[in-house]
Formats: structure tokens, sequence, C-alpha cells
């Protein structure tokens, strides 16, 4: 993973970088500005910290960002409170490596640490911890061994998200969750020789509403090591091995004699590796209990056998113990829970505002599909939700559309991806992962569940199936290879092209051998998230999508120039997203016999009324065939096109970026931003990661 910054989404989605509402709405502190040497060798803590100081002074959303290089650091704890109200963002592009040898970490104990930093985000990089040589010490029996570090702790904090980690050789616990509340933790890569002694993978300590997601993790030590005074904890799709798999002491609350109200959900997914001498029983993939005397009986003897023998006969019935994927699952349920919703106040014939939705309690909502429901339902628990352009018509009072307007008072619908939390369908299972038509809402009953799509569990991120491998995704694909019938050789012009659907037109036409060009809205682009980073948009279509150039239509003062200058010998395929004077522009700029594949006109969304298109005679002079097209009606393609970009994905010929805002009342904003460009890729967003 350590790549160029603009590499480090292609495979793991919870490593995007996070932007804010506007360009002048975030600060970048680079380090290298500060004084920082990417050599490897001149200690750069001093300018990391010295550029940490000056983003939490910075009263807009700030970000740190370390561009690629090798930088050492002696040892860095980056403290809070932060003046922002809105998130710090610490972006690492590079390697940050410990001094060589053992010792000169200091001995707190700890490496790299930010503490009392609400609303962090740490993304990207690697964390050389080079533990090597203390290891060696500690096997000798010295005994002036110095005091081993955690590599990366975060303590203290609350709404944290470590997206795209690489921790390698970490003297001890790679990754440390220390009294915090609110972390996410996806898409962390861990990696430590079997035999490197005390190396967790990472730990938890007396922390709240931890999610630990598509982790891999090979160490000397238990992969996740659970310590006292945790509760709601969710782990899920981790790769295991070598390592001990989870340990478990006190998952629960750190008085022991509480009942056991709160959640630990885990799913594995099972990497056998080779036992090493004095490992503990429990093997790769188990999860092994340190318990109070005060444990609850389970029903899982997988998992229960683990438990000394005088702890298994308290029967406890709100601990249910669920075998997963080759592995126990472990969860405790309730049986009720609290439902909001995003409502549509009222029909609109104008460009969306976020007051046009409202976040309303939808009351309580029992977790099990209601004893009458009659036709075959399913209840799902969202988890992340689509914003799409065609959404917007759904909000005017227009019934001859090819799909109905939503309903004023009743929640906002759309594509989405949940957990089956019960389910009266023979297909559908409870703890299953689904993608499909749901509402904006914590809870939906869905009474038509045939139009649902188990998602299998795979490597690809859950929200990616909103996207790459959803309806933008298949967008993408049924246009460019249906309605553009591409050759090899032909010059391809995408607009929106870093959008959700844009992005993957352009990467499929440099796979087809075509050249591609892209417009964007800005040369930097800023997403509605209070997690703060820049990405520069033009940049991003060329060195991250593959584009042969891209230019920001914004400001260019001739589109027709712009396009002829991109184009010498004219386009032979317009990917259409925005319409206007765009497509205006590009009819004077097509070629004999071109194709335009008509996705969506982006511009005329909020125009009450829309200005003609000038320049329609050139389909007749030019031969050109321009075509609407929905997706839903080349629904025969779908298991084709799933094949096709999952072999491209993983064979990482395909990237893909995702705008996320977090939480359910962020909704509206999102959504609102797909007509004002604010969003660099697919938006999505976060309704829960539980």
């Amino acid at each position: 993973m350590a790549k160029p910054l603009l590499s480090l989404l292609a495979h793991l989605h919870a490593a995007l970088l996070f932007l804010p509402a506007d360009p002048a709405a975030g600060a970048m502190y680079n380090v290298l500005r500060y004084g920082a040497r990417p050599d490897g060798a001149a200690d750069a803590a001093g300018p990391f910290l010295r550029a940490w100081a000056d983003a939490c002074r910075s009263t807009r959303p700030a970000t740190v960002l370390v561009p690629p290089g090798r930088y050492l650091v002696s040892s860095a704890t980056f403290t809070g409170p932060c003046r922002s109200h809105a998130a710090v963002t610490f972006a690492v592009a590079g390697t940050v490596v410990a001094p060589a040898g053992s010792g000169g970490r200091g001995s707190s104990g700890r490496w790299i640490t930010f503490e009392n930093v609400d609303g962090l985000v740490v993304s990207g990089g690697t964390l050389d911890g080079r533990g090597r040589a203390l290891w060696e010490c500690r096997r000798r029996g010295q005994g002036s061994c110095p005091t081993p570090a955690s590599s990366l702790t975060i303590a203290n904090s609350r709404d944290v998200v470590v997206a795209g980690v690489r921790s390698v050789d970490s003297e001890l616990f790679h990754l440390v969750v220390l009294q915090c509340h609110g972390v996410t933790v996806r898409g962390v890569t861990v990696e430590a020789p079997a035999d490197s002694p005390n190396t967790d993978g990472i730990h938890l300590h007396m922390s709240s509403h931890v999610s630990v997601y598509d982790a891999r993790i090979s160490t000397g030590d238990d992969c996740i090591s659970i310590g006292p005074g945790n509760s709601h904890l969710w782990i899920e799709r981790v790769a295991c091995g070598p390592g001990h798999g989870i340990s478990n002491a006190r998952y629960l609350e750190s008085d022991p004699s509480k009942p056991p109200t709160n959640l630990l959900t885990v799913r594995f997914n099972h990497h056998p590796a080779p036992r090493r001498r004095g490992a503990r029983r429990g093997g790769v993939g188990a999860l092994s209990h340190r318990a109070p005397r005060s444990y609850p009986r389970t029903k899982s003897w997988r998992i229960a056998r683990k438990l000394p023998a005088e702890e298994r006969g308290q029967p406890n019935p709100n601990l249910l113990l669920r075998d997963g994927n080759g592995v126990g699952g472990m969860e405790i349920e309730a049986a009720a829970a609290r439902n909001r919703k995003v409502v549509l106040r009222g029909y609109i014939d104008r460009a969306p505002r976020e007051d046009d939705m409202e976040l309303v309690d939808g009351g309580d909502v029992a977790l099990r599909v209601p004893g009458g429901a009659g036709a075959p339902t399913v209840l799902v628990k969202n988890l992340y939700l689509s914003c799409d352009p065609y959404m917007r018509g759904r909000m005017r009072d227009f019934h001859g559309s090819y799909i109905p307007p939503f309903k004023p008072g009743s929640p906002i619908e759309g594509f989405g991806v949940g957990r089956v939390i019960d389910s009266t369908h023979p297909g559908f299972s409870a703890g299953d992962c689904v993608s499909g038509m749901t509402g904006w809402e914590d809870y939906s009953l869905i009474t038509k569940p045939e139009q649902l799509r188990k998602i299998h569990k795979s490597d690809i991120p859950l929200s990616y199936h909103l996207g790459l491998l959803g309806m933008p995704g298949f967008t993408a694909y049924v246009g460019f290879y249906e309605i553009c019938s591409p050759k090899k050789g032909e010059f391809v012009f995408v607009s929106a092209a870093s959008g959700a659907v844009g992005q993957i037109v352009g990467q499929l036409a440099k796979l087809h051998g075509c050249y591609v060009v892209g417009s964007a809205g800005t040369n930097q682009k800023a997403l509605p998230s209070s997690r703060t980073h820049n990405i520069f948009q033009v940049e991003l279509l060329k060195e991250k999508f593959g584009f042969d150039a891209a230019f920001n239509y914004k400001e260019e003062p001739d589109l027709a120039a712009a396009l002829k200058r991109h184009f010498p010998e004219g386009i032979d395929i317009y990917f259409e997203n925005v319409g206007g004077p765009m497509l205006d522009a590009v009819l004077l700029n097509m070629r004999i016999h071109g194709r335009i594949a008509v996705c969506g006109m982006v511009s005329q969304h909020g125009v009450t009324a829309p200005a003609g298109v000038h320049n329609l005679f050139s389909l007749v002079s030019k031969r050109i065939e321009m075509k609407g097209f929905i997706q839903s009606d080349y629904l025969h393609l779908f298991p084709q096109f799933v094949d096709d970009i999952t072999k491209h994905y993983r064979d990482r010929k395909i990237a893909y970026v995702e705008d996320m805002s977090i939480g359910l009342k962020s909704g509206p904003a999102a959504f609102v931003g797909l007509f004002s460009g604010k969003n660099v890729g697919k938006q999505v967003v976060c309704v829960s990661q539980d």
C-alpha cells in the first residue's frame, strides 16, 4: 500500500481521503513545508508535530499531509482537543519508519500516538516499527532491553476513523484503541513474523462502539485482543493468519456483575496458518475467552467449549452465539430499536435543498418481521445508502416517469446495502448482507424481497455494491459496451468524469484501448464531509483512473475550443452526463458516425426552463447516433457485468473512489451536494457500521 497518494484507494474503500465542503473550507498542512525530509534518515518528528500544531489550531477543517517518501520519526504524540469542531485528517502517502535498532522511541510504550482528538481520521500509508532488534534482545534475555512500543495508539478520542493503514514489524501491539468511543478501523493491514512476541494486531481497551472491517492481519500473537471494559464491538471480514485469532478478556462492561446488555459481533474469514511452539489453543479464526465467572451460557459449542466447565451452566437468553464463516460469530440481540427516517417534506420544481428533507424520529421498531406480514418479508438494518441524481426526478409531483415519485412525509427511497435482521423469505437469513431498494432510515421492512440481491462475502467492500458493483457501475458497463459499441483506438470523451459513473466509463475505455479525456468541475474538489482532505480532481482522473487527459470545464471560456484542443481529430464516443452547453460543444466536435450515450444531464436537474441545444443538426450532417438508456433495461447482462468488473478490480485494472458521508443525518446534505459538484466519486451515506 506504500503507493503515491492518488493510488491509496485502489483496493480499500475505507482508506478514502475525506474533504471539506468547499475548497476554501479546508486547510492543508504539508509536512515538507515544515522541514520534514523524505529520506528516512533525518528525524521528522519535529516537523510532523509542528504541522499538527498548526492544523489543530486551525479554525477550518484541516489535513496534515505526509507525501510519498520515507520519514524517520523517533516518537510523536499528537494531542488535542483541536480548535476546529470539524475533523482533523492525518493523511499518509508514504512510509513512516521508527529508529533503527532497539530503543530510540522513549519509555512511554508508544511510538505514534493521537490523544484527545475527536473526529480524527488517520488515512493510508505504512508504519514500519522496525521491531526485530527488540525481539532479538528479548529472546536473548538481556536485562537492558528498552521498553517495547506499540506503533499506533488512539487514546481518549471520539468519532475516529483509521483507514487503509499498513503496520509492519511493530515492537509491541500494532494498533491500540484506548478509552475511545465511536472508532472505525477499516482496511488495515498488519504484517509481522509468526514468531514475533506480543505483537497483537489490534488491541481494544476500555472502549465502546468500535468496528473493525476488512483487516488483513499476519502476526505472532492475537490478531485482535479485547481487553476489559469494552462494549458494542463489531468485527467483520478479518483475514487472520498467522495469528491466534481473537483473544477476549472481558468483552462486556468493566463491572462483570452487570447484565450482558452490550453487543459483540464477530465474523471471521478463516485463514489457516501453521501453529508455532507455545501458541495458545484456539487457532486462527478462533475466539478465546478469558471471561469472569458470571459469563453466560452460549448456544454454540464451537465457542462454548472454550469456556471453563463451571461457567457453562448459567443460561442467559440475551446472548446468542452464531456460527459464521467457518468460525463462531457472537451477537447479542435487542428486542426493539429506535428508527430514524429522512422524509421528503413536499414536492419541488427546482434544485433540491437540504430543508426539502428532514430527519424525523420514527419511533421504536421491533427487530422481528411482524407476525401478520403475510407475504415473505425481510427486515433489514441499513448500512449504506446511495445518493443518485435520478432521485431528484422523484421529488417532483410527476407520474409519467419510469419510476414513481416519492411520497411526502414518507422516507426517501433509493439503493442501499443492509444486513438482514429477520426474514420470512426462504432466500434470506438473519446476518445476510443484501443490496437493493430500501428506505432512508435505520431499519426497513422490505415487502418485495425478490428485488434484493444477496451479497456473498468477498474482499470487496460492502459499500462498493452501491457503486462499482451497483447501479452506477452497471450503467457505465451497459452504456459503454452496449450503446457506444467501442472500437480499439477510438477517441472517447466523458463528462462528469470523476463521478460514480464517469470514473468507471473512463477506465473501461482505457482497458478497451481507447484514447480518453474527461472533464471535471474543479481542479481541486471538496467532499461534503467533516473529515477533510484535498484531492486535485483533474489530476485524479489522470493519475488514479488513467485518463489520457482531463480539464476543468469551468476554466474554459470556450468549451468547443477546449474540446478541439484535446480532440484535434474529433470525438468518436461521448458519454453524456451533463447536458446543456457541454452537449452543444460536443456536437460540434463529433466525428462522422460518432456515438453518444445519454446517461444523464445533471446540469438540467435544477433548471425550471432548460435552454435548448443549438447544434442538433450535427446529428444529421455527421450521422451521429445519440441514444438515451436506463440500466434496468439490460438486467440480463448483470451477471456478466459482476464477473467482469470483479475480475478487473481484483486484477487492479480498475480503481474506485467513494465520497462517504457519515450518519443518516448527513444524507440531505450529501444528496444536495450532487447538484453543486461537491462530490468526488460515488456519493454514499454510511448509516451504520454494525
